[in-house]
């Protein structure tokens, strides 16, 4: 695992990706105890069930590499996030009247593969929906590294 290369994850990740997936996030750093690690989150849309977002996580040990996958899934009513954050993104001119500016991969612009990330998984908009199942796995990924 390449731990300071975040582009090499982002590059795998990109070229792993199914139609129905997304790349959210990749990140990389050092814990507390001074442990490396990096992370990365994927969503997968199935037209009839919303959402999954999925973590994977790799920590660095002396003499191993711990790693850790979880699923957070959209369940009931879904897309009130989306929704609320599209209209917010619209009525500020993020967003146009045909949708530009909504969804876009947050490392490459130029790619169009999967189904993008949109405005509204943004991490700034997780304390204002803590139950969606990406600010979940966003404080799931958190608590691993706190506690390594």
């Amino acid at each position: 695992m390449p731990f300071n290369d975040e582009r090499a994850v982002i590059n795998g990740i990109h070229q792993s990706l199914a139609d129905d997936q997304g790349l959210i996030e990749v990140v990389s750093g050092t814990t507390d105890a001074k442990r490396n690690v990096i992370w990365s989150i994927v969503k997968t849309v199935s037209r009839t069930e919303g959402a999954q977002y999925g973590l994977t996580l790799h920590l660095a040990y002396p003499e191993s590499v711990l790693q850790v996958q979880a699923f957070a899934n959209e369940t009931g009513i879904t897309g009130m996030r989306d929704a609320q954050i599209y209209e917010l993104a619209r009525k500020r001119g993020r967003v146009d009247e045909q949708g530009r500016g909504w969804t876009r991969d947050p490392y490459d612009d130029d790619y169009r593969r999967g189904i993008l990330m949109n405005l509204s998984e943004d991490d700034q908009f997780d304390d204002a929906f803590p139950d969606h199942p990406l600010s979940v796995i966003r404080r799931l990924a958190g608590m691993l590294i706190g506690y390594n």
